[in-house]
């Protein structure tokens, strides 16, 4: 999905020159960045071989000219079409359904593609300034040229999937306004929904300005005259993105299923009625076509990282895996949950596994699995429940550990990280 423009001498290269008066030839390796060179090898006269090395970790390589270019196609490179499909085929080959994600998150993404927090300025809303992550990544907007990419995207996507012999299913990973406001560094900002796109088609279809909302905590009510007008038409922008995306996939592959990744802890905050409740971005955010199946979302991932990572906290664990089941009504094959596995101190993924396992839910998934592998998790999981808390631990040299009936440990005894 990201291209190079200019390779210069950023990515690693391989220069050959031969210089036919001298016999020599050069080959030079230079590597991105700081960290690695590569030495210079020579070879003299015709009538000789002499190699010289060379230590050239004085002479890094500089950064590259990354950009995401959405003109050509395809949009994806082919080294990540072909990672995407030798990953679909091992799945295939383990008997392993998968569903591949794609967020509104893009590294580089140009400008007019990028969400922008609100500027309001003596009363007129504006687009402020990009919603730049310090991942580093910039989330992108609903409209038309963002939708055009990533429909492409899940495409080319799809089309590795199903060349690989597995079942076509795909995720809106995340696909919402961001969560956060920056007024603490601009006090004429607000909430990343104001991109010139957006404003245009209020105004274009209701006659007057959007609303501005400030504060994920703000009434989704805003403005008084208009009530719900502004947060119905923010939502309805994100599920007509998701209805491009589907109708597009699905001319190419009809089977292909959809599955949305909602974070309650993110949209929610502290639960209503507390001060903090982000009851703006849980109207916005959750649009009604994701409520139930008919319309094409097929199943509902739930996470909450900072109820699990972060607070391990069982109630709000519990809240977050029953959510699509207590609150939308859905079925439990319709049900999917996403828990933590990152840390110091470990999340209580023990408990998390055990709490699903119990809910009877259609799929778990852990993120992510670079970490479970590079902490050396043990498999199979043990089973938490309220009547037997399962001590275990997974053997971290020189991590924390945090008290509490969600942390108790023991030593790991296979010791599966060294």
């Amino acid at each position: 999905m990201r291209k190079l423009r200019d390779f210069g001498t950023s990515f690693v290269q391989l220069l050959c020159r031969t210089r036919l008066h001298s016999s020599e030839v050069l080959l030079h390796r230079r590597a991105l960045k700081h960290t690695w060179t590569f030495p210079t090898i020579s070879v003299g006269t015709a009538n000789s071989v002499t190699m010289t090395l060379t230590n050239n970790l004085g002479t890094p390589g500089n950064e590259g000219d990354w950009e995401m270019i959405d003109s050509v196609s395809p949009v994806m490179t082919e080294g990540a079409r072909m990672w995407i499909r030798d990953l679909a085929r091992e799945f295939q080959q383990a008997d392993v359904n998968a569903s591949f994600a794609f967020s509104m998150e893009c590294y580089n993404p140009p400008m007019p593609m990028r969400a922008r927090y609100l500027s309001l300025v003596d009363g007129v809303v504006q687009p402020g300034v990009d919603v730049y992550l310090e991942i580093p990544s910039h989330q992108m907007h609903f409209g038309s040229r963002v939708r055009n990419y990533l429909r492409q995207v899940y495409k080319e996507c799809a089309d590795e999937i199903a060349a690989a012999g597995l079942p076509v299913i795909l995720q809106f990973g995340e696909t919402q306004y961001w969560y956060f406001d920056n007024r603490a560094q601009d006090p004429n900002g607000g909430m990343g929904m104001q991109d010139q796109e957006a404003i245009d088609a209020f105004a274009a279809r209701y006659g007057h300005q959007i609303w501005p909302f400030r504060a994920n905590t703000d009434d989704p009510a805003g403005d008084p005259l208009y009530p719900f007008e502004t947060a119905n038409f923010l939502r309805d922008r994100i599920w007509e993105y998701c209805q491009d995306v589907i109708g597009y996939v699905r001319q190419y592959h009809p089977a292909a299923l959809f599955e949305c990744l909602w974070p309650l802890d993110a949209n929610q905050g502290k639960p209503a009625p507390h001060a903090q409740h982000r009851r703006l971005l849980m109207h916005v955010n959750l649009p009604e076509q994701w409520k139930n199946s008919s319309y094409g979302v097929k199943y509902f991932r739930c996470e909450g990282f900072d109820y699990d990572v972060w607070q391990k906290n069982a109630v709000r664990m519990r809240e977050t895996l029953a959510f699509p089941r207590e609150v939308l009504g859905r079925p439990v094959e319709e049900c999917l949950y996403l828990a933590g596995i990152y840390g110091p101190p470990d999340p209580p993924i023990a408990q998390a596994f055990g709490m699903w396992r119990a809910a009877k839910l259609a799929s778990m998934c852990f993120w992510a699995v670079d970490q479970f592998c590079l902490n050396g998790r043990p498999v199979p999981f043990p089973v938490w429940t309220q009547s037997k808390a399962t001590a275990v631990a997974y053997h971290k040299p020189r991590a924390a550990r945090a008290a509490g009936v969600l942390n108790r440990c023991k030593s790991n005894q296979r010791r599966l990280n060294e």
